[in-house]
Parts: C-alpha cells; sequence; structure tokens
C-alpha cells in the first residue's frame, strides 16, 4: 500500500540520508513516476529535500542547485541515454559546426559520431572533449573557463566570449536541468544559463535532448523557450499524462526507444 510505502521510505532516509530516485524503484519494485510522486508529499510533509536524481532527508543542509555526484547519475538509464545519443547524431551532417553541450546524456557519443566527415565540434565537457579527441579524426574545441569539480565542464564569461568567436554553430544538442511545457528549458546555475544562451544565438538548429526524469522538475533560470528548438529527444518512458500535455502543445518531440 502507498502509505506503507511512505512509512518506509522515511525509515529509509533515516538510515541513509541521500538516496536516488532508482535505487527507491528498485527497493520497491515501483515506476519512476511513483517514487516522484511519493517524493513529492514526503517533501511537501517537511521530511526531505528532492535534489536532482534523488532526494535527502530534511535535516541535510543543500544548495538549491544541488545535484547528485557525476559517477552516480552517469550510471543511470544508459539504455536510454545510447538511444538518445544514437537519435542526436542523425541530426548532424558532414562539415557541420556542432555544440555538444555537458553532461551525461552525451557521454560516450564518438561512436556515433566517428563515421561522420569533418565536423567541428564544441563542448565545454572535459569528459566528453576527450572522448571526441582519443575516438574521432574530428576538430575538436574545448570550451575555454572556470571548471566546475565533480562536473568537470566549463562555463562563465571567459566561456561565452570563447563560443562568440564563432560565426554560426550548425547544431547544438543542448541539455537541461528542468523542462516545462509551459516555460521551456531550465538549469539550476545562471552561469551556465549564459553559456547556452550564447550557443542559441549562434546556432541555426536548436536540438535539446533530455531523459523522461526531466519533466516539470523545478530550476530557477530558464534559458530556451519551447518554440525555439527545432525538435526535441527524450526517451519513450514518460507517463501518459505528459505525453497528452506535449500532444496538445504540439511540440516537435521525437522518443526514443531504449
Amino acid at each position: 500500500m502507498k502509505s506503507d510505502r511512505k512509512a518506509k521510505m522515511v525509515q529509509l532516509f533515516f538510515q541513509k540520508s541521500r538516496i536516488t530516485n532508482y535505487e527507491l524503484c528498485d527497493y520497491f519494485q515501483v515506476s519512476i513516476e511513483t517514487v516522484r510522486r511519493d517524493l513529492a508529499e514526503l517533501e511537501k510533509e517537511g521530511l526531505i529535500h528532492r535534489i536532482y536524481g534523488g532526494a535527502v532527508r530534511a535535516d541535510v543542509p543543500i544548495s538549491y542547485n544541488e545535484t547528485l555526484p557525476w559517477k552516480m547519475r552517469s550510471s543511470f538509464m544508459t539504455q536510454e541515454k545510447n538511444a538518445i545519443m544514437r537519435e542526436a547524431a542523425r541530426h548532424i551532417s558532414d562539415n557541420s559546426v556542432v555544440v555538444i553541450d555537458a553532461g551525461t546524456t552525451l557521454q560516450g557519443i564518438s561512436k556515433y559520431l566517428a563515421a561522420k566527415k569533418n565536423l567541428s565540434i564544441l563542448t565545454n565537457d572535459l569528459r566528453i572533449a576527450y572522448d571526441l579527441t582519443e575516438n574521432t579524426a574530428h576538430n575538436i574545441y574545448m570550451i575555454g573557463g572556470s571548471i566546475r569539480k565533480d562536473d568537470s565542464f566549463t562555463s562563465g564569461y571567459l566561456a561565452v566570449n570563447f563560443v562568440n568567436f564563432f560565426s554560426h554553430i550548425d547544431v547544438a544538442l543542448l541539455t537541461a536541468d528542468a523542462f516545462k511545457i509551459t516555460t521551456g528549458l531550465c538549469d539550476y546555475a545562471e552561469e551556465v544559463q549564459n553559456l547556452k544562451q550564447a550557443y542559441i544565438n549562434k546556432t541555426i538548429k536548436v536540438i535539446p535532448r533530455f531523459d523522461h526524469t526531466k519533466f516539470e522538475r523545478n530550476a530557477p533560470f530558464c534559458f530556451c523557450s519551447t518554440s525555439r528548438p527545432d525538435c526535441f529527444i527524450t526517451d519513450s518512458n514518460i507517463s501518459p499524462e505528459i505525453a497528452e500535455r506535449l500532444k496538445a502543445r504540439n511540440l516537435p518531440f521525437v522518443f526514443v526507444k531504449p
């Protein structure tokens, strides 16, 4: 029963102050949507704080933009992320200038881009830059700036200036911490928002891609409206309610199956 499950969740948070959504899914053998609803209720009751990818006990100090560690996030939904990478690569033509935004969704995209010809790729993600340099023959540009520890990506004023040296970008594969159907793409950090807007201002074809857990999250900084992207890429594990709302707004979504 739901009440029993929530009571057990509370016990788990007192045993372990920080738990991921997928740990709770595995433990209770329920869907991610069920876990997120339960956590929303526990947060309203003042028992936990939700963060990206999970939750922490209410007495554990957190900042508004806290996320789970990169190693933990990178292990989530690998099948979904591979399907998103495969689809994202289909939208990139030979001889293009491409931005690959930072995040775990496109870690390992080199295997889908290696066969392309003469790409110039900009990225602010150190891990993605290394992967592309080691496994493709493309021109890779590492965007400079302040490096965020653990996440290993750059942002800030210097990063924005670096992007502005380029006359245009053909395709931008963007990430988002949250996607609000009525608002658009949002991020937790202001300095990241500014960099993403710099990408968008230079780009012909904007393609956000994110997994289904990003829908209807709360992140304070909106960097792109729903009307700007040429298409959105996400996995097919969205809830029926979200699917109906997207259909009603006629947004250009591509849903990939893991």
